[in-house]
């Protein structure tokens, strides 16, 4: 076997190089499964008052308990203004209510009512029904992997580019 010499900045820009395809394969397959996620979410809940935004608020609420509005903006890395015009129109219909919060007099807690609670437990039925049928071929290990490879990624795009402003 021969060895090719090449420079420590020629074996690092090929090493770059081949990051950025394999960046660029996984970028593509992420839009695809995000607009997989997208289209199966209107299909199962359909279009009408019920956004992806306004389920993603009601599934983040049944799933880690109340919270404020500045909390879930910046768990979403968006707006307070952005949270809190959803997060009025659950309240219009009636999904979701203010709370007192212990830790803080202005700023109050969101959280289900029953109403809210039910809607979620149906959105939950629905989709488990979903995931049931479509028999995929891959494990819950195996997508908490893929979550966490997606969520690592993401961190270190962060990073950077706070480090670039």
């Amino acid at each position: 076997m021969v060895k090719l010499k090449t420079g420590k900045k020629e074996g690092n820009q090929k090493i770059a190089h081949e990051s950025l395809k394999v960046f660029h394969i996984l970028s593509n397959a992420t839009n695809l499964f995000h607009h997989s996620l997208k289209e199966a979410a209107q299909q199962i809940h359909g279009e009408g008052e019920l956004s992806d935004p306004r389920r993603s608020i009601l599934m983040s609420l049944h799933r880690f308990g109340s919270r404020t509005v500045p909390k879930m903006a910046h768990e979403r890395k968006v707006s307070r203004q952005n949270i809190q015009k959803i997060v009025n129109v659950l309240l219009e219909n009636k999904l979701v209510e203010f709370s007192d919060n212990p830790d803080h007099k202005r700023s109050r807690l969101i959280e289900l009512t029953k109403k809210g609670h039910n809607l979620v437990e149906t959105m939950n039925q629905n989709e488990a029904k979903i995931m049931t049928q479509a028999k995929l071929d891959v494990s819950n290990k195996d997508m908490l992997d893929a979550a966490k490879v997606l969520s690592s990624i993401s961190e270190g795009l962060k990073r950077i580019l706070i480090k670039l402003e």
